[in-house]
């Protein structure tokens, strides 16, 4: 466990290199000096199986799996409904 704290020490998010979407977000904690940490799938694995958890699932942050219930206003004045993507990938462990 040690090691994976100091892994995740002072990082202020963890993000998933294999969705497109966080190339973005690489960029920008390089031009910005952001602490992030970043996982790919493989990684994951490796660490549930050395913390003795099974992998249930790993959604894709630009998957659409969260159902909103009424319309969402964005700032940009868009607005979002129904079945949509989360930004962020999860993972969902079970002991």
């Amino acid at each position: 466990m040690a090691e994976l704290e100091r892994a995740c020490f002072g990082h202020e998010r963890a993000i998933e290199r294999a969705v497109h979407c966080s190339l973005i977000e690489i960029r920008g904690s390089v031009e910005n000096s952001r602490r992030s940490l970043f996982i790919g799938h493989d990684g994951i694995e490796r660490w549930a199986d050395r913390l003795g958890l099974t992998i249930v699932s790993i959604i894709g942050g630009n998957e659409p799996f969260i159902f909103l219930q009424y319309p969402v206003k964005l700032d940009n004045g868009g607005i979002i409904e129904g079945l949509q993507a989360f930004g962020q990938s999860v993972c969902l462990l079970k002991a």
